[in-house]
């Protein structure tokens, strides 16, 4: 006999499957398990698989950090197997299969109390039928909208039209682990099929629900005159139940809900993690002193970047295409860091004259050269204790470059003109909208300095790879302006946000703000519209307004000239001719464009003048352009 399995459906062993063969199977990160997965949501040894002499399994927590789930709950010491229980350990579902799974067992299986219920292990048997097309197909619709599910209450209100689409059920709803309280009922809030906007309270009898959660089984029963589905959502965290009612339900539905309340255990997985993710970066922002606006994932990362890299000393070399808001970054790393309270400054290195950069960065001794009357420090010796930005570092020549090297490695500097070093503490921030990997392959910088300077590096995104962040720019602007100069304006109109939006901003941020500067300035009303707007940005929206009405105007202008043509010709046939059109192609035209119902006596007429394989199509080429 074959030994029991266990087949890995998510995580890093994805797919895999792992014989149990009597005895003990490991599971964990390390290297000393049988079965390793490298995960830092597992444990070094998280749990062991234990199968006795009489073929009994069971799964023992090795004190793991995260614990192990059998079924969606976290067990303590040894927890009974049986096959199809599902076992998460971190982010990896484990199901046992027993090696009778091959045999045959029937679809829908009857307990001693008459309820019908369904198990992994029987869904993939399920007939092909008429219904079950219809049901794969609004499974498969319900699939993709619930991954865009990105709060709880959009996964809440897409499951339940899901499960309205899959089955005739007339109420639905959720019970969440916190609303399964003790008693003979649980009532909890729901939906109905007729006003899917209105709330129903729903009490679920309290026995079926135990044993679905206890048995894993998706379960179908009477209760009074309504027919019910209880199913187990599956989820690691345990999302709840999906509690169905109707008049009846077919084995396909309940295929159906089975399959759809996986489906939602992962959405609701992806939910939770997105949930976190938001709330963390919310707290980022909230600690952060910034001058940054953003509500994009990459705006989350930026600033974990900054509150990360702060605290340190070490060199930042920030990189992306002008306008992005490098110098703002670095003024957010400065003032996040233990030097906040020492000087910052900024200096653009391809702003100063390339011969008098060195004396600007380093200093000058008196009598240095003609004109050098006194001693005068350079910005290095001037950011004492504090942060120096160089921006477009690339502008820097290259004959200063082994100096600058010198300063980063050493800490400490030698004035033009000047014989003794000076000790200098600063932290370095370098900036460039120039691929600095590209010029020291061009021999354009110098390959040692560059590694000096990228010891944390970090590009920023443009804003047209920002989309979400454009709208909460574009009203940060205009709150901050219009205050100023047009305290009657309150906002956007659609077409003008909606033309921001898609507007690709080649100046980025700076660009950016310099249009809505000129909205508020030359606008007149309430709110900013297109017309206020730069003139790029109108001709995009106007040029996407006229792709947008091509169709329709060439489906216009050809329902103008049918019309004109049946008006005076009077038959079908004439109108044809009129328009230089067989009269097939023409009827088609007709039915089509909605112009009117298709006509037996049409169509025999235009199939009596001539047969659809005898039309010739290059008559046609005018009006189906």
């Amino acid at each position: 006999m074959d030994a029991p399995k266990l087949e890995i459906l998510t995580g890093p062993l994805k797919s895999s499957t792992y014989s149990l063969p009597a005895g003990d199977v490991t599971v964990g990160r390390g290297d000393e398990n049988l079965v390793k997965i490298p995960h830092s949501s597992v444990s070094r040894q998280h749990c062991v698989f234990h199968q006795d002499k009489d073929g009994a399994i069971s799964v023992r927590d090795l004190g793991s950090r995260n614990g192990t789930l059998v079924n969606g709950a976290l067990i303590t010491g040894e927890r009974q197997l049986n096959p199809g229980d599902e076992i998460h350990v971190g982010t990896s579902l484990l199901i046992l299969t027993s090696a009778e799974s091959s045999q045959p067992k029937a679809l829908i299986a009857v307990d001693g109390n008459g309820s019908r219920f369904l198990t992994q292990d029987t869904i993939q048997a399920a007939p092909i039928t008429a219904q079950v097309v219809r049901l794969l197909d609004a499974l498969l619709k319900a699939s993709v909208a619930l991954g865009t599910a990105r709060s709880f209450l959009e996964w809440e209100a897409i499951l339940l039209d899901s499960v309205f689409a899959l089955t005739g059920a007339s109420r639905a709803g959720v019970a969440t682990p916190d609303s399964l309280m003790s008693g003979s009922q649980h009532t909890i809030e729901g939906r109905t099929r007729e006003a899917r906007e209105m709330r129903c309270s729903l009490s679920l009898p309290a026995s079926l629900v135990r044993r679905a959660t206890s048995q894993n089984q998706v379960l179908m029963d009477r209760v009074g005159d309504s027919a019910v589905i209880v199913a187990p959502i599956r989820a690691a965290a345990g999302a709840g139940i999906l509690y169905l009612e109707g008049p009846t339900f077919s084995e396909d539905e309940l295929h159906a809900v089975a399959a759809v309340a996986t489906l939602c255990g992962l959405a609701w997985e992806r939910v939770t993690a997105t949930t976190q993710l938001e709330a963390e970066n919310r707290r980022l922002w909230s600690q952060i002193e910034h001058d940054l606006i953003g509500e994009s994932e990459s705006a989350g990362k930026l600033i974990e970047f900054i509150s990360k890299v702060a605290p340190v000393a070490s060199n930042v070399l920030l990189l992306g295409e002008s306008g992005t808001g490098k110098d703002l970054v670095a003024k957010a790393i400065h003032r996040n860091s233990p030097r906040a309270g020492k000087p910052y400054i900024a200096v653009n290195c391809g702003a100063v004259p390339p011969s008098l950069i060195e004396s600007e960065l380093f200093g000058v001794e008196r009598g240095a050269f003609t004109g050098a009357m006194a001693l005068r420090k350079g910005l290095f010796e001037a950011a004492q204790g504090g942060t120096i930005l160089l921006d477009e570092i690339s502008e820097l020549p290259l004959q200063v470059q082994p100096a600058l090297l010198r300063v980063l490695q050493n800490r400490e500097l030698r004035r033009l003109g000047g014989t003794r070093t000076i000790p200098v503490d600063f932290r370095l921030i370098a900036a460039s909208n120039r691929d600095l990997a590209k010029m020291v392959e061009q021999g354009r910088f110098r390959p040692d300095l560059y590694h000096r300077l990228s010891v944390v590096m970090q590009t920023i995104l443009p804003l047209r790879e920002r989309h979400h962040d454009i709208p909460v720019l574009a009203k940060h602007f205009l709150t901050r302006l219009a205050g100023r100069s047009r305290p009657s304006c309150k906002g956007f109109s659609k077409a003008a946000l909606s033309a921001l939006s898609a507007y690709r901003w080649p100046g980025n941020v700076r660009e950016l703000e310099n249009a809505i500067e000129r909205a508020v300035v030359l606008g007149d009303s309430d709110l900013i519209e297109i017309s206020d707007l730069p003139d790029s940005i109108q001709e995009l929206a106007a040029i996407s307004a006229r792709s947008g009405r091509y169709h329709e105007g060439v489906a216009d202008a050809k329902r103008r000239l049918i019309q004109e043509a049946l008006h005076g010709g009077g038959s079908f046939v004439e109108a044809a001719h009129i328009l230089g059109v067989q009269p097939n192609y023409l009827h088609r035209l007709v039915t089509n464009l909605g112009l009117r119902p298709a006509s037996d006596a049409a169509l025999a007429e235009a199939a009596g003048e001539a047969p659809v394989s005898e039309i010739d199509w290059s008559a046609t080429s005018e009006l189906d352009r």
